[in-house]
């Protein structure tokens, strides 16, 4: 079996969902776990036209291309830390990546979420980064109006790799969520919304930064269990 490998990645706003919801529901299965903490830069959720924000995307980019060449041979999972886990999931992911380079999960408007991604180490992938990806991210640096999300929704779109969406049971939450109650949904509708064979839930879509999303998954964990 082919050695699966997790990249975290997080700034100081998070450190606190960090530790008490993504590392302890997090399934102890995996060959590796790194945590790259991003200093200096911290930014809200979703504020893509702040310079923090533009520095932490790019920086998020170059570190997923480090860390595949480091996992060459080997599936490399990249998770942003608004997520909670609810079951084990690496076997579901080796046999997800026989027919695939990349996966990832469906945002809900026709494109790809980043904020969970699996990744088969290769040669080819490598090159995918190096030909397409890292040229791209520049423009992020550059001012232009784009985000991570936005440069490897681009990159596949123009490379040969293999990819497509996560089932999904690998679940990012698409009912907008404000605890004020200005999008006219509520936690309920929220949790209702969660794949009743989720393996994990992205906090996607949460207006409030992590305070909120915070109120989301502890309403999460006593509904659920």
């Amino acid at each position: 079996m082919k050695k699966i490998n997790l990249l975290a990645i997080y700034t100081n706003s998070y450190e606190e969902i960090y530790k008490k919801y993504f590392l302890k529901t997090l399934p102890n299965e995996f060959d590796s776990v790194t945590v790259e903490h991003i200093l200096n830069f911290d930014s809200n959720p979703g504020s893509v036209g702040e310079f923090n924000f533009k520095n932490i995307n790019f920086k998020k980019l170059n570190l997923i291309y480090k860390n595949i060449k480091a996992n060459l041979g080997e599936i490399l999972i990249v998770s942003d830390l608004d997520i909670i886990f609810f079951k084990e999931f690496k076997e579901d992911v080796l046999n997800l990546l026989q027919e695939n380079d990349i996966l990832l999960q469906d945002n809900g408007n026709k494109e790809y979420n980043v904020g969970f991604i699996t990744i088969k180490c290769t040669d080819k992938v490598v090159k995918f980064f190096e030909e397409i990806v890292i040229p791209m991210s520049k423009e992020i640096l550059e001012g232009a109006e784009i985000s991570d999300q936005g440069v490897l929704n681009r990159s596949l779109n123009l490379s040969t790799l293999r990819h497509g969406y996560l089932p999904k049971r690998y679940w990012a939450n698409r009912i907008p969520f404000n605890v004020s109650g200005v999008y006219g949904t509520n936690l309920n509708q929220c949790i209702e919304s969660i794949p009743h064979d989720a393996v994990l839930l992205h906090a996607v879509a949460i207006d409030g930064g992590a305070e909120i999303k915070k109120l989301f998954f502890e309403e999460v964990f006593k509904q659920r269990g």
